[in-house]
């Protein structure tokens, strides 16, 4: 499936999807290429990963 209708079946927007692919959070998460141009293809079992916790990640300093 595309990044646009993992986002919509998980509930969250379309950027919210490509920043935990470029996280490596989906894995799976392909980058294709077509006549249309490029976009991430996912595959179906990543639908039943948790959503990330918001914040930073324990033990990284945070950035002020």
């Amino acid at each position: 499936m595309t990044a646009a209708e993992f986002a919509k079946r998980k509930g969250v927007s379309y950027r919210t999807v490509l920043n935990w692919i470029h996280q490596g959070l989906i894995p799976g998460a392909i980058e294709r290429n077509s006549a249309k141009g490029k976009y991430w293809d996912l595959p179906a079992a990543a639908l039943q990963m948790e959503k990330p916790k918001r914040g930073s990640k324990k033990g990284r300093p945070r950035l002020h």
